[in-house]
């Protein structure tokens, strides 16, 4: 969460590859199981794609979706490594919407998700060396985030999402 502009081994960044290249794969190597078991639509068997992403793909600071120029090596400022972050968790949100799309007009029966799962207690946010870094895991530590959710709690969203009743 909002880390020091790196790459991987990929030559992506290590956001881009974390929040969004890492899902998309899985997805798409999945995706032939997951259509076969959505093809025999037994309540025993509920096809679901559940992404964690971010209400910070909303935030102001957030960058239009740059395909062509993933890693957003021309950001800058003390903001860059959150538009980054942002960036990343935008592209998850308009992936899953999109295979909501085409599920959709397939009439394949897959769910997709997208989420926030609130202000977790994480060490992630030790991440961000820059002064709102600082600030942020200072709030969270001290408890100074409304509503921010403890570890098992922040998993309840995502679980639910997976999990419940579709009825």
């Amino acid at each position: 969460m909002a880390a020091p502009y790196q790459l991987t081994r990929d030559g992506y960044e290590t956001q881009w590859q974390t929040n969004y290249l890492s899902p998309f794969l899985l997805i798409k190597l999945l995706l032939p199981i997951l259509s076969s078991t959505a093809a025999k639509k037994t309540p025993q068997s509920p096809v679901r794609i559940v992404n964690v992403s971010s209400d910070a793909a909303f935030i102001p600071i957030t960058p239009d979706l740059e395909l062509d120029n993933p890693n957003l090596e021309t950001a800058s400022g003390f903001l860059a490594a959150w538009k980054r972050y942002c960036h990343s968790k935008l592209a998850i949100v308009l992936l899953t919407h999109y295979l909501h799309t085409l599920f959709t007009r397939d009439a394949l029966a897959i769910k997709t998700y997208a989420l926030h799962p609130g202000f977790v207690e994480t060490n992630l946010q030790a991440l961000d060396p820059t002064l709102l870094g600082k600030v942020v895991k200072f709030s969270v530590k001290w408890g100074l985030i409304p509503g921010k959710l403890g570890r098992e709690d922040g998993a309840k969203t995502t679980l639910a999402c997976a999990t419940s009743d579709d009825e």
